[in-house]
């Protein structure tokens, strides 16, 4: 497994704070060109952002997962996000 770097935005006022998700090895090299971020989205939800590094977040894609384990969970949602660039 391969560590990448995500910037998730607190709640209540978006601080943010440099959080580290494991993703397949096979997928790092592709994430390593994308900027990924996420937020809590109530009731027990967190949408995960990326788009390449460099372009405008107008092009980011979006997944939505629940906050928990599961096959929606942050980190499969994050692996689907990957893999859709």
């Amino acid at each position: 497994m391969a560590k990448i770097r995500i910037t998730q935005y607190l709640r209540p006022n978006g601080k943010k704070a440099e959080i580290f998700a494991d993703i397949p090895d096979e997928l790092k090299g592709k994430a390593d060109l994308l900027a990924v971020s996420c937020e809590a989205v109530p009731p027990n939800n967190v949408m995960i952002y990326a788009h390449v590094k460099g372009q405008s977040e107008e092009d980011e894609l979006s997944e939505l997962a629940e906050n928990g384990p599961g096959e929606n969970s942050p980190t499969e949602a994050l692996i689907r996000l990957i893999k859709r660039f």
